[in-house]
């Protein structure tokens, strides 16, 4: 067995996911500041939004890593990491499509749609999280307690449904920046090193 460092995709994507997941968080905070959809203050509400969006985007990267490095890449892993992965990009794309509501279209048709889309996003996350977190723990590849970040994202997400449709104005955006923090931990599962089996000639002896 020998000890090899992470893929350098898998290192560079890291240093995505520390990124995003600082901006997230402060994005998610200066909610309690700015109100949502607040058109006094449209082009900070849409940068915050953009940030929200580029966030899922970077995770289902992410998880794409996950799934080809730290898992054994089982049916069943496929289907999660495929369910985590399009989750993230709906989650992105919902985000991004909020800004509308902050404009003369955001009829209420608009945001049932929106939060539509929202739940779907965060049902195919919550499964993907969780999938690819019991995966990443058959596997062994993934050691020390961050190797709980992902069922841990994948538990907190359903407390930021549950927030999000109860208190979207104060008790969501806390949740979401403890969620946002959270992809830490998935940062540096991405840059730990693995095991592998020597494939060397074995040489025998003679006299």
């Amino acid at each position: 067995m020998a000890d090899i460092p992470a893929p350098l995709a898998s290192r560079h994507t890291a240093t995505l996911i520390v990124v995003v997941s600082v901006l997230g968080a402060l994005a998610a905070l200066a909610t309690l500041v700015v109100p949502l959809g607040a058109r006094a203050e449209f082009w900070l509400f849409a940068t915050r939004q953009a940030v929200l969006a580029v966030q899922p985007l970077v995770l289902a990267l992410g998880m794409l890593l996950v799934w080809r490095v730290l898992t054994r890449r089982s049916r069943l892993d496929v289907v999660a990491a495929v369910a985590a992965m399009g989750g993230f990009a709906l989650l992105a794309l919902a985000q991004l499509l909020w800004i509308v509501v902050a404009t003369p279209w955001g009829v209420p048709e608009v945001r049932v749609v929106l939060g539509i889309a929202f739940l779907v996003a965060i049902v195919l996350v919550v499964g993907g999280l969780l999938g690819l977190g019991v995966a990443v723990q058959r596997a062994d590849r993934w050691h020390g307690l961050t190797r709980l970040t992902l069922p841990l994202a994948g538990l907190v997400a359903i407390g930021l449904a549950v927030a999000t449709s109860l208190d979207p104005q104060l008790t969501a955006p806390v949740v979401y920046t403890v969620w946002s923090l959270l992809f830490l931990g998935l940062a540096v599962g991405l840059r730990s090193r693995r095991s592998v089996h020597h494939a060397g000639i074995a040489l025998a002896s003679g006299s």
